[in-house]
C-alpha cells in the first residue's frame, strides 16, 4: 500500500512537470514576463478582495448546512477553517485533504458523523453550482439523498444560490487579474472558461492543480482570440494568489487555538 503511493505520487509529481515544461515550450517567457510587470495595483488589491469574499461565501454556505444540523460554530472560526482547508488543497492532489480538516473542526461537538454529512453536502451543491455555470442551465437540481440533510431542500437550495455567487466571484477574479495587464475581453468568456479550470484542476493528477490548471486556462482563453503570453501571466497571478492563501492557511493552522 505504502509502495503505491509512492508510485501514485511520483506519477503526480511527473505529470505536473510535464504541464510545467509544456507550458514553458509553448510561451515566450520575456514577453510573458514583461506583461507580468504592468500589473495594475488597482486590480491586484481587487483581487485579493475578491479571495477573502470567495471563503466568506463558501464559510456562509457552510454554516447554513451545519445549522440544519444543530451544529453551531461561530463565523470567525469556521472561515479560518475554511482557509486552513485550503492550505491543505494545496498540497494534496485532490480536495479531500481540506474537507478532512473542516470535518475535524465540526466535529468535536457531536462527533464527525454529521460533520462528514455536512460537508459531503456542501461538496455537492458546490458540483452543482458549478455544473449549472458550465451548462448554463436554470434549473436548480436538490440532491434529494444527501444523507441527514434530505429534508432540508430549502436549505440546498440556498447552498447551490451561493454556489452560483461562488462561481461568479471565481470569474471576477480570473477577470480582475486579465484586466490588470491592461487587457480587455468580454466578460462571459471567463464565466465559460473558469468552471472548466475548477472541474479539470481538481482532477488528481497534479500536486493541488499545478500545471494542468495553468494549461487548461491559456488553451481555453487562446480560442477566444487572447495571447498565449497574456492568459499565461493571468495564469501565474492566479497560482501566486492562490499560493499566498495557501501559505497564510498553513500559518492559521500553525498558530490557531484549538478551543472554539
Amino acid at each position: 500500500m505504502r509502495l503505491k503511493n509512492i508510485i501514485l505520487n511520483a506519477l503526480r509529481i511527473t505529470v505536473t512537470f510535464t504541464f510545467i515544461i509544456y507550458l514553458f515550450k509553448k510561451i515566450e517567457i520575456k514577453e510573458a514576463w514583461t506583461i507580468l510587470k504592468t500589473a495594475n495595483i488597482f486590480y491586484i488589491l481587487l483581487t485579493f478582495l475578491l479571495f477573502l469574499s470567495f471563503f466568506l461565501i463558501l464559510t456562509i454556505r457552510w454554516r447554513i448546512l451545519l445549522n440544519t444540523q444543530e451544529l453551531h460554530f461561530p463565523l470567525r472560526f469556521l472561515f479560518l477553517s475554511y482557509i486552513v482547508s485550503h492550505f491543505f488543497n494545496n498540497i494534496f492532489p485532490t480536495t479531500i485533504g481540506g474537507d478532512v480538516i473542516r470535518v475535524i473542526d465540526t466535529g468535536k461537538k457531536e462527533g464527525k458523523a454529521k460533520s462528514f454529512a455536512v460537508v459531503f453536502a456542501d461538496r455537492m451543491t458546490g458540483f452543482v453550482g458549478l455544473f449549472i455555470m458550465v451548462t448554463l442551465i436554470t434549473l436548480i437540481f436538490f440532491p434529494s439523498n444527501i444523507f441527514i440533510l434530505k429534508n432540508k431542500k430549502r436549505y440546498i437550495a440556498l447552498s447551490i444560490l451561493l454556489s452560483l455567487l461562488v462561481q461568479i466571484n471565481i470569474s471576477l477574479m480570473w477577470y480582475s487579474l486579465f484586466a490588470s495587464l491592461g487587457e480587455n475581453t468580454r466578460f462571459i468568456y471567463f464565466l465559460v472558461v473558469t468552471p472548466v479550470v475548477n472541474t479539470v484542476s481538481m482532477l488528481p493528477v497534479t500536486i493541488g492543480g499545478l500545471g494542468v490548471r495553468e494549461t487548461t486556462f491559456v488553451e481555453l482563453m487562446v480560442r477566444y482570440g487572447v495571447l498565449k503570453e497574456t492568459a499565461f501571466s493571468t495564469s501565474i497571478l492566479f497560482l501566486i494568489f492562490n499560493t499566498l492563501f495557501g501559505i497564510i492557511g498553513g500559518i492559521i493552522f500553525l498558530f490557531r487555538k484549538k478551543k472554539i
